[in-house]
């Protein structure tokens, strides 16, 4: 019998994570796409618009000033209320014993973000097969050789680079 089981696709723990690390002022460097959750996406957009250059003190906001902002973009009700953004941002980095961030030792910023990277490049993968699933059983005339080139055409598509 075969026990093996598929990897998760998404883990809300290391998304949060980096969530609660980029409103502490951590560098985040994923794309938007590599949060699983829709919620989690919008906090991420939400976050970095408000630490983007173009924001007036440039610094992370606080958990008020973020719902504040999720609320003026009807967005905070959507995404389940302060109580929601509170339970997103609840894993951020803990600033005791030594006054400074940091993440639990397992949890490293770059194992964690390896981790989330890793979960949106097999997400991609199977959302590329099942498209080639879909065009070898829609058209059956559909030679192999179209389908490898459509595979290489999207393994060239350039990713979202944040």
């Amino acid at each position: 019998m075969n026990n093996w089981e598929p990897p998760e696709l998404y883990d809300s723990y290391d998304e949060c994570l980096l969530l609660g690390a980029l409103i502490e002022g951590f560098p985040v460097n994923v794309p938007t796409e590599a949060f699983y959750l829709e919620d989690h996406r919008i906090l991420f957009e939400m976050i970095r618009r408000m630490t983007s250059c173009e924001a007036p003190n440039g610094k992370p906001p606080d958990i008020v000033e973020l719902c504040k902002e999720l609320k003026r973009c009807g967005k905070l009700n959507y995404i389940g209320g302060p109580g929601a953004v509170l339970k997103a941002l609840i894993h951020s980095p803990d600033p005791w014993p030594r006054g400074e961030y940091s993440f639990p030792v397992e949890d490293d910023l770059a194992t964690v973000t390896r981790r989330v990277l890793a979960n949106l490049e097999r997400r991609r993968t199977l959302e590329l097969a099942s498209r080639m699933a879909r065009v070898a059983h829609v058209d059956a005339d559909f030679s192999a050789d179209e389908i490898a080139r459509l595979r290489m055409i999207e393994c060239e598509a350039p990713r979202d680079a944040a």
